[in-house]
């Protein structure tokens, strides 16, 4: 079973909340990143409030504190299992590294076969005036 996303914890407690922690609530959804890579002391500042609002805030979603509530904003920024480009490739299997129908031991071959239909279309005929005159 997934939690609920610490966000989406704060959205829906965000019309109980008193005034104070309502403001630093939105202040966190706003700037979700800043709250999980800036200090509580950075974050205050500039949200306009002292510290302890955080701590009262996270305490108000159900975490202990807001270290927990800031862990939980970390988490839900870190990517799932499979990175962005891990649909492409994945472990080493057989042959090479496969994922769908395209195997890395493909791409060479891919590459040779794009190279030749390019060449396929030159016109070959300034191509010899050039190697003569250079050979000349």
């Amino acid at each position: 079973m997934a939690l609920e996303a610490p966000i989406d914890v704060l959205r829906r407690a965000l019309p109980s909340l008193p005034p104070r922690l309502r403001d630093a609530a939105r202040f966190v959804a706003r700037h979700d990143f800043d709250a999980a890579t800036r200090s509580m002391r950075d974050l205050a500042a500039a949200a306009g409030t002292n510290p302890a609002t955080f701590s009262r805030l996270a305490r108000a979603l159900g975490y202990a504190g807001w270290e927990q509530l800031r862990d939980a904003l970390i988490e839900a920024k870190r990517p799932g299992p499979g990175g962005p480009f891990s649909g492409r490739v994945s472990a080493m299997s057989g042959g090479g590294l496969t994922r769908g129908s395209l195997a890395t031991t493909d791409i060479p071959a891919e590459a040779l076969a794009a190279d030749a239909a390019s060449l396929a279309r030159l016109d070959p005929a300034p191509i010899v005036a050039a190697a003569q005159a250079l050979h000349g």
